[in-house]
């Protein structure tokens, strides 16, 4: 245990993306929620760029870039 109250608990984000982590490949199932039909990028931490767009609306990220990408309100995580 950390001293004087450093330790901090995963966010609920973070946990969610470890859990719906494959394994095998460290990929995560994000589902974009925003409105554009339009095709929109995204960087990641990592450096890779995602598409997205209301159109196609799911897609596998690194789970790096899977904990960033769900802090923004136009993600989830899909759970299977």
């Amino acid at each position: 245990m950390s001293c004087c109250g450093q330790h901090q608990p995963p966010q609920p984000a973070a946990r969610a993306v470890r859990s719906a982590t494959t394994a095998d490949s460290g990929m995560v199932l994000l589902r974009y929620t925003g409105s554009s039909a339009g095709a929109r990028t995204w960087r990641g931490p990592t450096g890779r760029v995602y598409t997205f767009s209301a159109l196609q609306p799911l897609g596998q990220v690194l789970a790096e870039d899977a904990e960033y990408l769900t802090r923004l309100s136009e993600f989830t995580v899909v759970t299977v």
